[in-house]
């Protein structure tokens, strides 16, 4: 395989873990969204008006029910469909599609029939070639044991694990994470991610995972470079070497701290597949 040329304009983040850049933009918008509502109250037409009041909380997330709603468009111009499970829906499989390993794209091809699905808050790849072939306990499984089944675990997982409230991160570390060097620390930092509040719009203007790069493939182990633009750089994106093991007949991820933080400041992602 040709190796890429990342360009880099700022040396690697030690900081930069996906679920806390996650959970900052969310209180970010909190933030924002208070402060919009006081500076409202605060100049009405009429002076003694009360404060406006506190929005409702959400209703409760249900998983039941198939097919799709209205899609949605991101603030990059991409088509995210809407399922009326906000945990997903599997699309259906057929095997013969995937890739083998005499093809020369058995590496470095997407799957076939990818779909990008609003799960939740991200949107995550669902593919009609290698998988998930189940949604259940908020989370996704039935991978198949190809690289492009591999690639689309590592999306989902690092996806999941990112979601805000009701403890969707929570049940992704402990489906779909598997030990690793840092596998206590991350459950820890997980767990805060999922008591947070539930983000109530729909995340799709948050970028994707949606480039990626086969870094090593066997069936059993892999490890691969997931991409996704930097959301505080227009022009940049954010870089995370993902470990994917097979265990319990899955893909699961290796709690790693590059999996944790991202490599920020890429400009160049030659020798990466858009999903």
């Amino acid at each position: 395989m040709t190796e890429p040329d990342v360009t880099t304009t700022q040396k690697p983040s030690g900081s930069n873990p996906v679920w806390m850049w996650l959970a900052g933009a969310f209180l970010a918008l909190v933030l924002v969204a208070g402060g919009v509502a006081l500076y409202a109250s605060r100049t009405g037409d009429d002076p003694a008006a009360a404060p406006t009041p506190p929005p409702p909380a959400p209703t409760a997330i249900k998983a039941q029910g198939d097919g799709f709603g209205t899609p949605i468009t991101d603030r990059w111009g991409n088509r995210i469909e809407v399922p009326v499970n906000q945990f997903g829906q599997v699309l259906t499989q057929d095997s013969s599609q995937q890739r083998n390993p005499e093809e020369p794209g058995w590496t470095t091809d997407a799957a076939r029939g990818v779909m990008w699905q609003l799960v939740y808050n991200i949107p995550v790849p669902f593919s009609t070639s290698d998988g998930p072939t189940r949604v259940a306990d908020k989370v996704a499984t039935g991978y198949a044991r190809t690289p492009q089944g591999m690639v689309l675990a590592a999306m989902d997982t690092m996806s999941r694990c990112s979601v805000t409230g009701d403890d969707v991160a929570v049940a992704c570390y402990e489906h779909r994470v598997t030990d690793g060097p840092v596998y206590e620390s991350m459950g820890t930092r997980v767990a805060k991610i999922g008591a947070l509040p539930r983000q109530l719009r729909p995340g799709a203007s948050l970028p994707p995972l949606a480039w990626s790069r086969v870094v090593n493939y066997a069936d059993d182990y892999a490890a691969v470079e997931l991409a996704q633009r930097d959301p505080r750089s227009a022009d940049s994106y954010v870089v995370y070497l993902v470990e994917m093991v097979w265990v319990d007949g899955d893909w699961k991820m290796k709690a790693t701290d590059t999996a944790n933080q991202g490599r920020v400041g890429v400009t160049n992602l030659e020798g990466f597949t858009k999903w």
